[in-house]
């Protein structure tokens, strides 16, 4: 679990120091691409609005556990003027959540060789997605503040 946590606070750092240097050239260019990798560590919690089945929210928040995955891609950029940008791509993704179960009741208390002693299951959600956005630059100096939208 810390070498998870540990790895992920890596690519973190790195995230940050590689997005912070940018180049004045960038501004002279209409068109740019850029490939991109985002780790990311999922977890999720159950809560339920009946109180007659707080039990099985709290069955599921023991067992639900945090799932690595990532996000990468390609994205192109199209400098139309100078505040707006027209940006388009191919992302993928892989999410998900983990279940793991510690233990198993046997009826009667009987040890049974075909019951195991613990089970993991994994559930990935996979996306492919294609975005199409528009950048709409407000201050664009040493801090770059922008709006985006699009499908």
């Amino acid at each position: 679990m810390q070498t998870k946590i540990s790895l992920l606070l890596c690519f973190i750092g790195l995230a940050l120091f590689s997005n912070a240097q940018h180049s004045d050239v960038y501004k002279n260019k209409k068109w740019s691409f850029s490939l991109f990798f985002s780790p990311s560590y999922a977890y999720r919690s159950v809560t339920v609005s009946d109180n007659s089945l707080q039990w099985m929210a709290d069955l599921n928040n023991e067992a639900d556990k945090p799932k690595t995955g990532y996000s990468t891609g390609l994205s192109i950029l199209y400098r139309l003027n100078k505040p707006i940008e027209l940006e388009t791509g191919v992302l993928y993704s892989n999410k998900g959540f983990r279940f793991e179960f510690d233990e198993f009741v046997t009826p009667e208390s009987q040890p049974d060789p075909s019951i195991p002693e613990n089970a993991s299951t994994t559930y990935s959600y996979r996306y492919l997605t294609i975005p199409v956005k528009t950048n709409w630059f407000f201050l664009d100096r040493k801090l770059k503040l922008y709006m985006t939208g699009g499908l």
